[in-house]
């Protein structure tokens, strides 16, 4: 346990560094408007490659058809995000699709 803990430590020190010192040495400057206009599309981007492989794929191989319940609770969730601007009711829409889509078989 204590090499865990050690190790978990000795990361912190390792990647605090790397992660504070843009942020000192941006955080006084004006940024250009095309530097910020980019970085705003950074988070849509990176929820996109986190979110898309694990509704897309299944077993390393596209999953695009009706069976794939991850799917549809995928554009369910999309749907009520544009429909309702709730993160919470679109949370919601997701997990109720992917619940029926794993008690009702297709």
């Amino acid at each position: 346990m204590e090499g865990k803990i050690a190790f978990i430590v000795a990361m912190m020190v390792a990647t605090y560094p790397v992660r504070l010192a843009p942020l000192l040495v941006l955080s006084a400057r004006k940024l250009p408007d095309g530097l910020v206009r980019w970085l705003g599309y950074l988070p849509p981007a990176v929820f996109a490659a986190l979110v898309f492989p694990g509704i897309l794929l299944r077993d390393g191989s596209l999953a695009v058809s009706p069976s794939n319940g991850y799917l549809w609770a995928g554009v369910a969730t999309f749907a009520a995000a544009l429909a309702t601007r709730n993160l919470s009711k679109a949370v919601l829409a997701g997990i109720l699709v992917a619940l029926a889509g794993e008690l009702l078989p297709l």
